[in-house]
């Protein structure tokens, strides 16, 4: 399970060629991550448990979420 992360953030960093901006966590690099309540390694059904999600810095929490509206635009 742990390739498959790597493969869904750095790797696929790598294949865009945005590895210096996105799919690690480091100094200098968006900070956009996913909270989980269970761990991802333990199965693919917990990627399903998200808690919140950071976006390039903003939080946004799960129970805020509305699929099919878009998200709020903070000033």
């Amino acid at each position: 399970m742990v390739d498959v992360i790597q493969a869904a953030t750095r790797n696929g960093a790598l294949a865009l060629g945005l590895e210096e901006e996105i799919g690690t966590v480091e100094a200098g690099k968006y900070a956009n991550l996913v909270f989980l309540e269970e761990d991802p390694t333990a199965g693919v059904d917990n990627l399903k448990s998200i808690h919140f999600t950071l976006k390039r810095g903003r939080r946004f929490d799960r129970e805020e979420f509305e699929l099919g509206t878009p998200p709020r635009r903070q000033p």
